[in-house]
């Protein structure tokens, strides 16, 4: 059976001053502990991605070879960056052969570091369906952030030598970002790279930081009467731009998918001049001279497990609370929540489900419910004054909002006759612990 382990890569982009030392700090959340398995500190030209501001530390989402293979850190341009395919983001979009026998001729503006030679010979194009559908991608990214997005260009269709031949437009999140995009124009000729960049709002209407898509799509502009009714692109990098507030963190909630709304024109987005911030702390190295560094966080992530005891049954039906719900009924009807929404169980559930439920804090026992078809982790807490309803409101309130495939997830809760009782779902596969120390 395959471990139940996931590796996690963050890369952020920061702008150290010459004076300055760039240091890491890890803050656990409550209850909670914080790790990291290995840190590559990499310098960069410092005009690459940062331009006049130091306030701002881009976060990497994506960076993509669109229509080719997944590029490895090696065979970059010296800074360790990783293009991966864009087959797994792609939607209604045919795939283009590499025209490796053009040569790529880089510029002042594109220079050679901007991105490998094998990014701008592969590229993505609509063929011959180009009049029935877009160019799509679709991103799933945390609401209430700005993005900038890079899309990279070369014209590499042998036949592709004027203006005006191949002309398209731009849409992001159907925001028009682009009326008129004409490679050869920005360029000034074939196998010669540009790269264009977009920065929009993904706003967060009900205040929830879920996850939603940012699409990313092309259409010939056929009023220009091109050659070619056709678009490219060559590669894709999107990054998460810290908020006011100099933060990054998002919610991670179930992802639901959705269309993006009606077209309107994209608007220009401003930058905040604000004072730039100090990114606090632990890297054992100094940095002398003004620099741009990749900071490239490698997490490994353990899927908690729990370990119980076979003690089960069936239960009848629960029904879905928000978290700040304080009544003491035990049933109660479904309503429709956008965040905090956590099951809560009866008593009557819980201890039907357990075998009455023996035991204090630190006991966790195996159930079942909806008749025997989920399996379940029961843990009942105590009433002392370590072990409170404030810290049962805050694990829930946490652990309600987390759905990540390698930890373990919160179902549900009981706190009928003053008992706090927490439901996980059941790893069936014992601890970490006894796997660490077999």
């Amino acid at each position: 059976m395959k471990p139940a382990v996931a590796s996690l890569r963050k890369e952020f982009i920061v702008n150290v001053r010459s004076n300055q030392i760039p240091d890491i700090t890890f803050l656990p959340s409550l209850n909670s502990y914080a790790f990291v398995n290995g840190i590559e500190v990499v310098s960069m030209p410092e005009n690459l991605y940062i331009r006049g501001s130091d306030y701002q530390i881009p976060l990497t989402l994506y960076r993509l070879n669109v229509g080719g293979n997944e590029v490895s850190i090696t065979d970059d341009t010296g800074m360790f960056r990783l293009w991966l395919s864009d087959d797994a983001y792609t939607y209604a979009a045919y795939g283009f052969t590499p025209h490796r026998e053009v040569p790529i001729q880089y510029t002042k503006d594109t220079p050679p570091y901007t991105a490998p030679k094998i990014v701008y010979t592969t590229t993505r194009t609509m063929g011959n369906q180009s009049l029935t559908y877009n160019l799509t991608w679709r991103f799933p990214v945390d609401s209430g952030f700005y993005y900038l997005l890079r899309l990279h260009f070369c014209e590499i269709q042998l036949e592709v030598t004027l203006k005006n031949q191949r002309v398209f437009i731009i849409y992001i999140n159907n925001q028009t970002a682009q009326r008129r995009a004409d490679v050869i124009h920005w360029s000034g000729g074939t196998g010669i790279p540009v790269f264009k960049e977009y920065v929009i709002m993904v706003t967060d209407p009900d205040g929830c930081r879920n996850k939603q898509d940012l699409w990313l799509a092309m259409y010939p502009k056929l009023d220009s009467r091109p050659e070619y009714g056709d678009a490219i692109l060559n590669g894709l990098e999107i990054f998460k731009l810290n908020r006011t507030d100099d933060s990054l963190a998002g919610a991670n909630p179930e992802l639901v998918l959705s269309p993006p709304p009606g077209p309107f024109t994209l608007s220009p987005q401003k930058k905040n001049n604000k004072k730039a911030p100090r990114l606090p702390v632990i890297i054992s190295s100094v940095v002398g001279g003004g620099s741009v560094l990749v900071l490239i966080l490698g997490f490994l992530i353990f899927r908690r497990r729990m370990r119980v005891k076979d003690l089960g049954s069936t239960q009848p039906k629960s029904s879905w609370v928000p978290l700040s719900d304080g009544s003491k009924s035990t049933k109660t009807s479904g309503s429709s929540l956008s965040c905090d929404l956590c099951r809560r169980f009866s008593l009557e559930e819980i201890t039907s489900a357990a075998c009455n439920l023996a035991g204090g804090f630190g006991n966790v026992y195996k159930g079942h419910i909806d008749n025997g078809a989920t399996t379940i982790a029961i843990k009942r807490l105590n009433q002392s004054p370590n072990q409170g309803a404030r810290e049962f409101q805050t694990e829930i309130g946490m652990l309600s909002k987390l759905r990540y495939l390698h930890l373990v997830s919160l179902i549900g809760y009981c706190k009928d006759n003053r008992k706090m009782i927490l439901v996980y779902d059941y790893m069936a596969n014992g601890t970490l612990r006894d796997h660490l120390y077999k």
